[in-house]
């Protein structure tokens, strides 16, 4: 009796499991105006730096790097990341000079875009952009997966834009805005990639060109999946037996003995 008390309270969780999912991880915001051990903080440095961040979501330890790129044509070179402190994230690509607004994620003399690898798949829901001398801040995001051990690089200076778009999902968001700083969500049902991409909106129509710094992105864990409906009843199924087999084989051994 005691053992079908025990599997009866065991049982019960398990058949609530199997019509409700697990809550969702908490996120934890990346405020790139924080500049605190970055280097490098003019609006030119280094073409293809790497700036690193390390942030702690739902109790873990999250590494990502960042780096600039612009794209011209359908060829990607390397540029110049900055952190602007209050501001964000900025690109000068080789065919600026950092003159203002031109260290900003803008779409003039090509297209600037910054990429987030992650040492894990990671999803992003949020992002805080910052608008540069009142110009748009339409962006798009995309995301995906980056294969080979975290920290070698992704490989695309000089690369076609084919070798960027084949790591990237079909999917892509686009967080529209006027001409002010601002917040915007996106990603809903919480789609998640260790690469992550974002670059000014350019489908619009308008001919306004997109000048903003990426302040801030929000990042959260996917959360584990929960078994279908069909493992958990073969589940089921199995402690039912073994609580059988268990509550039987005193019986058989004392009419042996």
């Amino acid at each position: 009796m005691m053992f079908g008390i025990s599997m009866r309270g065991f049982l019960a969780p398990l058949l609530l499991a199997c019509g409700i999912a697990a809550p969702a991880q908490a996120s934890t915001v990346l405020d790139f105006g924080n500049t605190s051990g970055q280097v490098e903080l003019g609006t030119t440095g280094t073409y293809g730096n790497v700036r690193p961040y390390t942030l702690m979501v739902a109790g873990q330890a999250v590494n990502v790097q960042v780096s600039g790129w612009r794209l011209n044509g359908s060829t990607i070179t390397n540029a110049f990341v900055g952190a602007y402190s209050g501001w964000g994230l900025g690109v000068t690509n080789r065919a600026e000079n950092g003159w203002v607004p031109g260290h900003a994620v803008d779409d003039f003399n090509g297209l600037d875009f910054i990429t987030m690898r992650f040492d894990q798949a990671v999803i992003l829901d949020q992002i805080g952009l910052k608008a540069v001398s009142g110009n748009d801040t339409d962006a798009r995001i995309r995301f995906g997966t980056a294969t080979g051990a975290f920290g070698t690089g992704l490989g695309l200076h000089n690369a076609n834009f084919s070798a960027l778009t084949g790591m990237l999902d079909p999917t892509g968001f686009d967080s529209l805005g006027g001409s002010s700083s601002r917040t915007g969500t996106f990603n809903p049902t919480g789609l998640a990639g260790n690469l992550w991409v974002v670059s000014p909106y350019t489908g619009d129509g308008s001919h306004k060109y997109d000048y903003f710094k990426l302040k801030s992105v929000a990042v959260s864990l996917p959360t584990p999946a929960v078994p279908e409906p069909g493992t958990w009843l073969m589940m089921l199924i199995g402690f039912f037996a073994t609580g059988a087999a268990m509550r039987h084989r005193p019986a058989r051994q004392a009419a042996l003995a």
